[in-house]
């Protein structure tokens, strides 16, 4: 799994490092809509609590089903299905692709039979189409969230 960026740490605390607050983000804009119309003040005070604590990928995992949380489990479905931060779906392809080891595979057989490199080519497209089957990718503010179905 990606190990995410200091500055897009889910756990990373919404204020500066200097105690001063962030520019404002759509992912606070979002996250204010959802804290003033929740069903239930719990609801209301989970998503800022949890919104402080794990930033804009929270507001990411949100956007996917904003209605379909409770209090109790919020956290937990959270975490369970948060996969990582990237830059953007490539870096996200590039490490599926190193962590599956098909990136080494194919440069052992292009070796072994002697095919140039550059010979052979990714379809990106394809394989972003088999990842959309297993993961959701929410892009927020220029930063590529990962959660699995």
């Amino acid at each position: 799994m990606n190990q995410p960026s200091e500055a897009h740490d889910p756990g990373k605390n919404r204020e500066s490092e200097d105690g001063g607050r962030h520019a404002r983000s759509t992912a606070d804009d979002f996250i204010e809509y959802l804290v003033l119309h929740a069903d239930t003040k719990e609801l209301s005070q989970t998503y800022a609590e949890l919104y402080q604590c794990h930033g804009e990928a929270f507001a990411a995992y949100l956007s996917l089903e904003p209605d379909q949380h409770t209090p109790a489990n919020l956290a937990s479905e959270f975490l369970n299905a948060y996969h990582g931060t990237y830059s953007d779906q490539a870096e996200f392809r590039e490490e599926i692709k190193q962590t599956l080891g098909w990136v080494d595979a194919i440069a052992t057989a292009m070796h072994r039979v002697g095919i140039p490199t550059g010979a052979l080519e990714w379809n990106d497209w394809l394989i972003d189409q088999r990842l959309a089957d297993s993961y959701d990718l929410i892009e927020l503010d220029g930063v590529t969230y990962v959660f699995d179905k």
